[in-house]
């Protein structure tokens, strides 16, 4: 299911802006987050067909010893600026992963010189985070963040639901199920796809369904049509703990779906 949505236009837009990220020298920073998997095989993907030769460390646990031999260099840890100048590197991207600490640390030092001093036409660099916040980020633009919740909008979310919907059985209320669902859902694809397999019964009740259901997304903070998205199985928790603002604006995205049914 997670290749329909890196398939939609948007993630595939994003996956454009990281190539041309790494074109213009400029370090890739993917973030520990649900579908970073497929996002990753997807980009490595990308880059290959784009001709560049991606090499990958850290998968193993290797130590510094290591760098040097994947690079073909003599260097065991070469410095930045070892690798950055040596032409051999030209068309290449180097894929790290931050779960050896001797590699973290090297890759770290790698990591601020592209930061500080984007390079065109060197050695790219693709760090990829082993648990969240295990890279610090920057606001400034000069790294790119490849992660999908920088392009998963309502226009995602529909077509998304679209899909997952479309085998159910219907007419009778399938439409309304799908307009509750992804309204609830907001910009967790991962609650989307557990509320469409819930049961019809399910949905007279949903705030007990809600309730009951926890994903990674939850806990992240989002934002959603321009504004902070909290998410509605914690709405759906708050609510049976006797929270009248959760039960408010839990109510409202209900009555949202409401809506779409009777004016679709």
């Amino acid at each position: 299911m997670m290749n329909i949505l890196l398939n939609l236009p948007r993630p595939q837009a994003l996956l454009v802006d990281g190539l041309e990220a790494i074109d213009r020298g400029a370090p890739i920073v993917q973030s520990c987050a649900p579908g970073a998997i497929a996002l990753e095989s997807l980009f490595g993907q990308r880059l290959t067909e784009s001709g560049f030769r991606v090499i990958t460390i850290g998968d193993h646990h290797e130590g510094a010893h290591s760098i040097g031999d994947a690079l073909g260099l003599e260097r065991r840890a070469p410095g930045p600026e070892d690798i950055l100048l040596d032409e051999r590197l030209r068309n290449s991207v180097l894929k790290v992963r931050s779960g050896c600490p001797e590699i973290r640390a090297w890759a770290d030092g790698l990591l601020r010189v592209k930061t500080l001093a984007p390079r065109k036409r060197c050695l790219g660099l693709w760090v990829v985070e082993d648990s969240p916040g295990a890279i610090p980020q920057r606001s400034d633009g000069r790294q790119f963040r490849l992660a999908l919740d920088r392009c998963i909008g309502p226009g995602e979310m529909r077509a998304y639901a679209a899909t997952l919907f479309v085998d159910l059985a219907g007419p009778g209320p399938t439409h309304y199920y799908e307009a509750l669902s992804r309204e609830l859902a907001g910009p967790d694809f991962q609650l989307l796809e557990k509320l469409v397999a819930l049961r019809p019964s399910d949905f007279i009740r949903i705030e007990d369904a809600l309730a009951d259901i926890d994903t990674e997304l939850s806990t992240r903070s989002l934002e959603y049509r321009g504004r902070p998205w909290v998410s509605s199985n914690s709405l759906a928790q708050a609510v049976h703990s006797g929270d009248s603002s959760a039960s408010t604006l839990l109510n409202a995205r209900i009555r949202t779906a409401q809506l779409q049914e009777i004016l679709p």
